[in-house]
């Protein structure tokens, strides 16, 4: 566990395909002193930059742009929420000890809007 972003610390939730995976990736993982799940070729946690590189690279070679851990973050609070989470489920998960934070990433879109009209009529 490592304190994020305001000093907090986070416990992350994952499903049981994600937990084989890091298993997975644990077994193979070069040794090193450090405890952090990524490191770098000297054995140091990689830094937050190199993560940002990275997505960038992988974002472009498949053709998305502007993809950044935050977007990612949005992401995922998005898809809980179109999977049926509640608000505060969506909060909990994203380590929000308030529900306007969390709001703000789930501003619902016009194509959102949309869909909830068209819901209305159908059910009339």
């Amino acid at each position: 566990m490592r304190n994020g972003k305001g000093r907090k610390q986070r416990v992350v939730a994952v499903n049981l395909e994600l937990r084989k995976e890091l298993s997975d990736w644990l077994q193979i993982r070069p040794k090193a002193s450090s405890d952090y799940l990524f490191i770098g070729q000297k054995g140091e946690p990689i830094h937050s930059r190199v993560v940002q590189r990275l997505m960038e690279r992988y974002g472009e070679l498949a053709g998305l742009e502007n993809i950044t851990p935050h977007t990612l973050r949005h992401t995922f609070a998005r898809g809980l929420l179109d999977c049926g989470a509640s608000p505060f489920e969506v909060a909990k998960l994203m380590g929000h000890s308030s529900l306007d934070s969390t709001m703000r990433y789930v501003q619902p879109s016009e194509d959102d809007l949309q869909k909830v009209v068209e819901r209305l009529g159908e059910a009339g």
